[in-house]
């Protein structure tokens, strides 16, 4: 293509658009990345990429664990710190989905669990459920064991319903 162009006499211009104007944080990228021309002495880089990607991932999770113990909503109460392992390493994809509804407190939204009376009397949140009734403890342990079994043994896929649904928790 470039041939073509050369052989009939065009011209080939290059022109830079800024695409990332007016992008919150890129215009004070852009404001540094023009200071630094500007320096003298160039420090030299102490981190290898790879290095340099974790600690800038680090702090990302840092903000974002911030940001979530601070907000409003009781979602993140249970567990605000993000996991390291996003996603559950399982073959059964129920078990998955169960995993990361409990680690991210993603189940059923307050304005539903407040209607439910607990057993013992206490509106049934969920860190009631979860974490605070005295009653549903052994039923608690009993779940809890089965989730860390099943998580623990990835290559053994059990029917998720069988091993759950169908029994009732007393």
């Amino acid at each position: 293509m470039i041939h073509n162009y050369q052989t009939n006499n065009n011209k080939i211009e290059l022109v830079w658009v800024p695409s990332h104007v007016s992008i919150p944080g890129n215009d004070q990228a852009d404001r540094c990345a023009k200071e630094s021309l500007s320096l003298e002495d160039i420090e030299p880089v102490e981190y290898s990429y790879s290095e340099f990607c974790s600690i800038v991932s680090s702090r990302i999770n840092q903000k974002w664990s911030d940001m979530l113990r601070n907000l409003d909503t009781a979602r993140y109460q249970i567990d605000p710190k993000i996991p390291n392992q996003t996603k559950p390493n399982h073959p059964c994809v129920a078990i998955c989905k169960v995993a990361t509804r409990l680690r991210t407190n993603n189940v059923l939204r307050d304005h539903q669990f407040n209607a439910i009376k607990c057993r013992c009397g206490h509106v049934a949140t969920r860190s009631h459920i979860l974490i605070q009734c005295t009653e549903l403890k052994p039923a608690r342990l009993r779940v809890f064991q089965q989730i860390t079994d099943n998580l623990t043994k990835p290559n053994q896929t059990n029917d998720y319903h069988s091993t759950t649904n169908q029994q009732e928790i007393p």
